[in-house]
């Protein structure tokens, strides 16, 4: 079964580093690509552009980028060497209740109410990976060492939504989602 390790940004991501390495690819939301710079990572999502900035020393290891199609004057301050590797969804944020998760989904549109349900969402719908191993989503306050911070977000409200998402991609898409994390069985 191929599978792809989804690298988030909480404190216990460095501590279940092993599930990334089993699985066949990686992707990254943010930065949380620094952990692995041994890897190349098939995608790396982002939902805003400042991160960009951040990841201009590990854009080698990066095959594509994801986000959101930008606002006009958000797309200006998009480097090339990332425009050239860019892909975009037209989506807008989506409420985090079920209904409107299942609504999304549903109707075709990728459920962008933040970077992780919509790079779960946007790899079963865009991808032939039948495993989807999320590493790193907490729903604690603290982010894995040496990660771009933006803002103090409700982490746990974030964790719920991603497993809202999972679960009915799952559904939707067949595939196996399984999440590793401070809340999971490390093994």
């Amino acid at each position: 079964m191929k599978s792809i390790a989804l690298l988030a940004k909480g404190s216990s991501l460095e501590r279940l580093l092993e599930h990334a390495y089993r699985c066949d690819s990686i992707a990254s939301i943010n930065d949380a690509l620094r952990v692995v710079p041994d890897r190349r990572v098939e995608f790396c999502f982002f939902s805003d552009t400042e991160v960009l900035q951040h990841l201009e020393e590990m854009d080698d290891r990066i095959v594509t980028y994801v986000t959101r199609e930008p606002e006009h004057d958000n797309f200006a301050s998009i480097p090339v060497c990332v425009k050239s590797k860019l892909i975009t969804y037209s989506e807008r944020a989506c409420a985090g209740d079920i209904e409107s998760l299942q609504a999304r989904i549903l109707g075709g549109g990728i459920c962008a109410h933040s970077s992780t349900p919509a790079a779960i969402h946007w790899l079963c719908r865009n991808t032939d990976y039948r495993e989807i191993v999320v590493i790193g989503v907490d729903g604690g306050g603290a982010y894995a060492k040496n990660m771009w911070r933006l803002g103090d977000p409700d982490f746990f409200l974030l964790r719920t939504i991603a497993i809202r998402t999972a679960a009915i991609c799952e559904k939707v898409y067949g595939r196996t989602i399984r999440f590793k994390d401070a809340r999971s069985d490390p093994c």
